[in-house]
């Protein structure tokens, strides 16, 4: 298992938004983000990849303390 650390949202959109799109209802907040194409300094993106698989993503916006994830649940 691999986590990475994503500087560009350009990038994580691109792997993660797939991700998140596949249950809009519950990943509204995240696919709003997204949608924005900005986030606030500070902010952390990260996927999650098995076997070169993407099985998550997790968005970390300031000031909120949790993130906000989704994970592939085929």
């Amino acid at each position: 298992m691999e986590v990475r650390l994503h500087d560009s949202i350009d990038e994580f959109t691109s792997m993660a938004g797939p991700l998140y799109r596949r249950d809009p209802i519950t990943n509204t907040i995240e696919l709003t983000l997204l949608q924005a194409g900005e986030l606030p300094d500070g902010s952390l993106l990260l996927t999650v990849w098995d076997s070169g698989d993407l099985i998550g993503a997790s968005i970390q916006t300031p000031p909120q303390g949790g993130p906000l994830h989704a994970v592939d649940r085929r």
